[in-house]
Formats: C-alpha cells, structure tokens, sequence
C-alpha cells in the first residue's frame, strides 16, 4: 500500500530588499540566488545559514530569514522557477 502523505522539509526563505524575490533554500550546498543577483542563500543546516551579499557582507543582520515547512514536490517547483527565472536574467544580460 503506497503512502499517500507528501515529504515535507524544511525549507529557509528571505525576500531580497531590492527586487524583492523571494529566494528558498532547504539543503546544504543548495546555493540560491534572488533575481537581481545581488544576494545568494545556501540552507545549511538547521542551525546555520550562509547569506552572501555583493553589497554589505554584514547584511545578514538585516533579512528577514524565515524557516518554514513545505512539501518537497511545492519546494522543487520553486527552485525551476528560480533557475529558470536566473537563465532569463543571464540571456537579458548577454
């Protein structure tokens, strides 16, 4: 009998303060960026979080980072979204 119940993980979320996307990370080495590029995430570990900003590295203390539960199939969906959204980016700047 299969179970029917979805995987849930838990996932780090923060909202860029300039293009306000909003970015998701659940798994350690998982890097994510926002859409304007100016700052990455990577979900280490429940206890750490990596924030990486190309303007101030001290602005950690400044997201608002979130930890939230959610199915891995909706969490997958989110991480295309973003690749695809970050492809988009790249060809416009070409």
């Amino acid at each position: 009998m299969k179970n029917n119940k979805e995987e849930m993980i838990t996932v780090k979320v923060f909202k860029c303060p300039y293009c306000n996307d909003k970015v998701y990370a659940a798994y350690r080495n998982d890097f994510q960026s926002c859409e304007c590029g100016l700052f990455s995430i990577d979900g280490y570990s429940n206890d750490n979080l990596f924030v990486l900003s190309k303007i101030d590295p001290k602005i950690k203390r400044k997201l608002k980072i979130r930890t939230m539960k959610m199915s891995k199939k909706e969490y997958l969906e989110k991480i295309k979204k973003q690749k695809e959204n970050e492809l988009k980016r790249n060809n416009d700047e070409k």
